[in-house]
């Protein structure tokens, strides 16, 4: 039996939204702007808040190749948060500490963002 993008999705949001919701940690992501010198303008920077729920090392090796226990691997829910697409290039703060994003997966439904951060 299939299942539609839209019935992912909504799974994805009960799960994480409400199953899960003693779990989640506070987190934002977000990018710097950047100078053009050649119209010496400045595009303005970008943050985003979200909440995180972590994943054990078992689950994030099905995700991630080279898990290691010096890295955070967590889960968000992507829903309608900007940006659409998510990289390395964004910083975050989770759970009040700096950390840099070192991989980001997304799920088929692009429901949810999988990412591996370090401090």
């Amino acid at each position: 039996m299939g299942t539609f993008k839209a019935e992912f999705i909504e799974l994805a949001n009960e799960l994480i939204n409400s199953e899960f919701a003693d779990f989640r940690v506070s987190m934002t992501i977000s990018k710097d702007g950047e100078y053009n010198p050649i119209t010496q303008t400045e595009s303005g920077g970008e943050s985003y808040s979200m909440l995180a729920i972590p994943l054990d090392l078992k689950s994030a090796s099905e995700i991630f190749e080279n898990v290691t226990n010096s890295s955070l691997y967590v889960v968000a829910y992507k829903g309608t948060t900007s940006p659409q697409t998510l990289d390395a290039s964004y910083t975050c703060v989770y759970d009040g500490e700096a950390m840099t994003i070192q991989a980001v997966e997304n799920d088929a439904a692009g429901a949810a963002w999988f990412m591996q951060l370090a401090k």
